[in-house]
Parts: C-alpha cells; structure tokens; sequence
C-alpha cells in the first residue's frame, strides 16, 4: 500500500513496503547505538517500509520504518505492532516522521492491526513531538527497558488504536504515576540547541497565586521536586521582578552530587538567576544575591534611575537592554549571548505572557493543582491573534496533582497528517 501525502515545504510524502534486506538511506543516531547484540533478536521478524519524497517528479528516499510484533496474550487480539521510524539527517525537523508514522499506523490498521505501539527514548524529545502529531496517545514510561551501548535506558510507550475496531480504546487517556519515575529522564533537556521552557502551576479556576500572592502556596512537595529537577542541569533561571519581591528566592547552589554532572555537560556550578527589571526596585538584602554559586544577573531597559542602577551593580551583574524592539526578544538574546541557552521561565505571569509573544517557546512545564482559589488570576494584556500551539507529551499524576509537559508547535513540522 502506497500513500502520499503533500507536506509544505517537503513535496509529497510516501510510504512504500519494502523487503527487509531492502538498501536503506544512511540514518545515524545516538539512539540506535547498540554495542553487542543479542543472537535471539536476529531471529525477530520485522516488516519495512521505505519512506520517499518525491519533488518536481524526482523521488528521494529518506529514511525507513519497521515493525516487529508484541504479544500481549495468546489471541490474535492481543497481538500489537511496535513500529520504529529512522530519517536520514538532512531530512530531519519537516514533518516527515510525523506524517509516515502516521500513515503506516493507518495501513496496519486497514490490514486489521487494532493497536500499534511506538517507544521511544524519554530523552528524545524529537520522536514524542512527531508522535504526538501523528494521533499516537502517551501511556506511560517503561523504566529500564532498553539496553544500549552506554547500559540501560527508560523508554515512553505511545499507542495509535484503531477507533473503528475500539472506539473506547482509541479515546481513552492513560495517566501515570510519578511515583518511581526517573524525574531526569521525564523532564530532559535537549542537547546541541537553545532551549526555552516554561514551569508553572494553575489552579482549576485559573490562579497563578494564592492568598499570600504566591504560587509556592498551590503547589506540592513533589511539584517542587519537579522545579529542582528542571532547574537542575539549566542554565539560568528567569523571572520578573514581581516573582522575585513575592518568592524571595533562596540562593542559587547546587548539591554536590551533581556538580560532576554540570562540570561534564559544560554548565556553571549552579544556574544563574536572571530578573527583568524596569524599576530595580528589587530586594538587595536577600540573600539569593549575596550567596548564589554565580553571581545573579538583572536586565533592565533603557532609562533606569541612576541611583538604583548603580545600587543594582552593586548587587549584580547589569545588563542594560538596547530597547530597540520587542523587550523580551532582546532578553532571550541577551542571555544566550552570555551562553545561558537552557533557559526555564518561572514567571511571573507578565514575562511568561511577553515571552509567548515571541514565539520563542520550546516547551511549557504545566502542573494542575487540585485546588479553587477563586481569586489570583492575572490579566496579562490583549490575547494573541494566532495563539501558538503545542503539543502534550508528558502527563504524570500525584495525590491529584497533574503534571504535564507541552512541545511547541512551529514551521513545516507543524504541518498536520492527514485524519
């Protein structure tokens, strides 16, 4: 079975069953790093498929996917296709793995596959955003599930259900626990790029804050254990002025357990914190200034009071914005210009909205408190005309509490698989 599939900015996209010892394009991958293989797996039987891209009538192949079978029982219901995508490098980041994934869930459903699965590393941020596109539901971690040259590695298992053949399966959500989860590996940062991400809770009514203006009251140990983690190998931690009066930060240090862990990944001791700042009017006794493992960094547009500017670089490292255009823009640059690239927002509810004008969003850390505040909602400004959007592919729960992770959303990977 042929299927094409026009993708904007790619040609048309095709998927086409192939012999196993078929050629396939060159598709190297820090995932597919194996070392010893073991003789019984060489007997598994697996199905390909080439997947081409045909352009002004010329067609390239450009990577490959497979499936092998999974038995969850002894009747032929119970049988599952675990499928598996490869892309040759140049390829990578148009669409085209969510768009073949997609169609090849499609043909094995017509041919009477009711469930199709997909693992992927919890570390490949890349393969959760294309199966999200392709209409694959996350259903959990598979802790310890995949040998590898470098030992063993947790696995997120994906699910596209025939709804013809299951209609209640192919619409339910499965949650999972984060008891036992591997908090490093369920909150990864990506390597070799800028990252940009988002934490914050929100009540079931909305609120950013509680009764004492501060998130810190919605939330939960284990909401603050995810905070320490994402924290824990970024860059900088950026927040507005506003959060920092309200939280009154403790400094930023980290344990020594994970300093090896920075030093290997090229990261500063600790992360730095950085506060956007119009007025400097910023609590300079805290102790977040005076006993950070790096010294905090302010940033502060055009037109500060001399006096507090010069308090500020008392306290800080300054840096003064160039007021040129959008000012939150011109913060992202600022930092990465100092090689802050893992970058987490925490608030509060102004820059996080300034920054989603930008566009410059990579993910959104969101936890759900099971609580009604009724009252802490924050009026942020006018809406987006064309709101951005992501994709979930993370969803985990404790005691009621929610906690989720979202991808963005943007260019020619966006583009939707046909439905």
């Amino acid at each position: 079975m042929t299927v094409p599939f026009p993708l904007d900015g790619v040609g048309t996209v095709t998927i086409r069953r192939v012999d196993n010892d078929a050629p396939r394009p060159e598709a190297p991958s820090e995932y597919d790093d194996w070392g010893e293989r073991s003789p019984e797996a060489a007997g598994l039987r697996v199905e390909r498929w080439l997947i081409e891209v045909a352009v002004d009538g010329a067609t390239t192949p450009v990577g490959d996917l497979s499936a092998h079978a999974v038995w969850n029982g002894p009747t032929i219901g119970s049988r599952a296709l675990n499928i598996g995508i490869s892309l040759a490098m140049e390829w990578r980041g148009r669409g085209i793995g969510a768009v073949a994934q997609r169609l090849v869930a499609e043909e094995l459903h017509a041919e009477g596959v009711t469930r199709v699965e997909a693992s992927t590393d919890v570390a490949n941020i890349a393969e959760q955003r294309a199966l999200a596109r392709a209409g694959f539901q996350l259903e959990g971690v598979l802790r310890a599930s995949q040998q590898r040259r470098d030992g063993l590695h947790d696995l997120q298992l994906w699910s596209h259900i025939d709804p013809g053949a299951s209609p209640a399966a192919a619409t339910s959500t499965v949650l999972a626990s984060i008891d036992g989860i591997d908090l490093a590996r369920a909150y990864p940062w990506p390597t070799g790029r800028p990252w940009l991400r988002a934490m914050m809770v929100l009540t079931l009514d909305g609120a950013v804050a509680g009764a004492d203006g501060r998130s810190g009251s919605l939330s939960s140990r284990t909401d603050r254990r995810v905070m320490a983690e994402v924290r824990r190998l970024s860059d900088v931690v950026l927040i507005g002025a506003g959060t920092l009066r309200a939280e009154h930060y403790t400094p930023m240090r980290m344990r020594a357990g994970d300093l090896a862990e920075r030093t290997a990944l090229g990261l500063d001791q600790a992360p730095t914190l950085a506060v956007v700042s119009g007025s400097l009017d910023l609590p300079w006794t805290d102790p977040v200034f005076a006993e950070s493992a790096t010294p905090p960094i302010v940033l502060t547009p055009p037109g500060a009071d001399p006096d507090r500017l010069a308090e500020a670089r008392a306290h800080a490292d300054v840096i003064l914005l160039p007021g040129e255009r959008d000012g939150t823009t011109e913060v992202v640059e600022a930092l990465h210009a100092r090689g802050l690239h893992r970058i987490v927002c925490e608030g509060g509810v102004r820059l996080l909205a300034g920054v989603a004008r930008t566009g410059l969003m990579d993910e959104v850390d969101l936890t759900l408190s099971p609580l009604l505040a009724a009252g802490g909602q924050v009026a942020v400004g006018p809406p987006l005309e064309s709101p951005m959007p992501f994709e979930l592919v993370q969803t985990l729960h404790h005691e009621s509490f929610l906690f989720t992770r979202y991808l963005a959303r943007r260019g020619p990977a966006a583009s939707e698989p046909p439905t």
